[in-house]
């Protein structure tokens, strides 16, 4: 019987552990995906990711990003 319970612990405690570690890595990917596009110089952002003027895209670690000129 104290088998059982463990077991049923064990699992309840490693499936809330694989739900949290997925929710946040799909948090992260969509973070990713919506807010950056992905880059290597500033020439990549002018088309990838538009701004609003006065703003211009700028390459900032490798994702681009709107900033005041």
């Amino acid at each position: 019987m104290a088998q059982i319970q463990k077991f049923t612990y064990a699992l309840i405690i490693f499936l809330s552990m694989f739900l949290l570690v997925t929710y946040i890595s799909c948090q992260i990917r969509v973070a990713i995906i919506i807010h950056k596009a992905p880059c290597h110089r500033d020439e990549d952002c002018d088309v990838q990711w538009p701004c609003e003027l006065p703003n211009v895209s700028k390459c900032i670690d490798d994702f681009c990003d709107c900033v005041l000129p």
